[in-house]
C-alpha cells in the first residue's frame, strides 16, 4: 500500500510538475511567437517598402507622344517640340522640331531627327540627320531628367565641340492627347545618323 501510495503520490506529483511546466511553457511560447511575429512583420514591412522604392526606377518609363517647352541657344530662347514616335524598352527614336516662341522672333524654325535613352530619371537625347535645316543652324543634343510625377523633362542642350556655341538649358512638357508631328518633319523619318 505505501508502495502504491507513494507511486499516486509521485504520480500525482508527476503531474503537478507537467501542469506547471506546461503553463511556464505557455507562457514563454506567447512572448517568444510575439516578439517573433513582431519582428517578422517589421521585416515584411521593409522589404515591402524597399521593393516600392526600387519598382519606378527599374520599370521602363515610355515616353512617346508629344513634348513642348523650349531649349536656349545663341539664337536665344527657342520653341521645342519633341514628338517621341517609337520607343523600345530603354531607346526611343522621334523628331526635334524648334521654332520662334512669341518671346523671340529671332529664332529659325527646322526639324532633325533623334533617338535617345532613358535609364531610370535620365534622358539622353542625340541629334540624327537634318530634315530641314535653317541657314547657320546645328544640331544639338539634350541630357536631363524626367520627372514622372510632374511630366516634365529639364536638363543641358549639348553642342558638338566643334561648333564651340553656348547653348544653356532646356525644359519640356508632355503634352496630352499627343499632338502629331510637324509638317516641316514629314520629309524625313525617325533615325538617321548623319549629321
Amino acid at each position: 500500500m505505501n508502495a502504491l501510495m507513494g507511486g499516486e503520490h509521485a504520480a500525482g506529483a508527476h503531474v503537478k510538475l507537467a501542469a506547471i511546466w506546461t503553463a511556464r511553457d505557455q507562457r514563454w511560447s506567447a512572448a517568444f511567437l510575439t516578439r517573433v511575429s513582431a519582428c517578422a512583420a517589421w521585416l515584411m514591412f521593409a522589404g515591402f517598402q524597399a521593393g516600392a522604392q526600387e519598382k519606378p526606377q527599374d520599370a521602363v518609363t515610355t515616353l512617346v507622344g508629344t513634348w513642348t517647352g523650349t531649349y536656349t541657344c545663341p539664337q536665344g530662347l527657342t520653341g521645342l517640340t519633341l514628338s517621341i514616335t517609337a520607343q523600345t524598352a530603354e531607346t526611343f527614336t522621334g523628331f526635334f522640331h524648334f521654332y520662334p516662341p512669341a518671346a523671340n522672333s529671332a529664332a529659325r524654325e527646322g526639324c532633325f531627327s533623334v533617338r535617345g535613352r532613358i535609364e531610370r530619371r535620365r534622358v539622353s537625347l542625340e541629334a540624327g540627320r537634318w530634315i530641314t535645316q535653317p541657314e547657320g543652324y546645328v544640331t544639338v543634343d539634350l541630357v536631363g531628367e524626367l520627372n514622372a510625377a510632374t511630366s516634365e523633362m529639364i536638363g543641358s542642350v549639348v553642342v558638338p565641340a566643334q561648333v564651340g556655341a553656348a547653348c544653356s538649358t532646356f525644359e519640356l512638357k508632355a503634352v496630352v492627347p499627343a499632338q502629331r508631328v510637324a509638317g516641316i518633319c514629314h520629309a524625313g523619318v525617325a533615325w538617321n545618323s548623319s549629321r
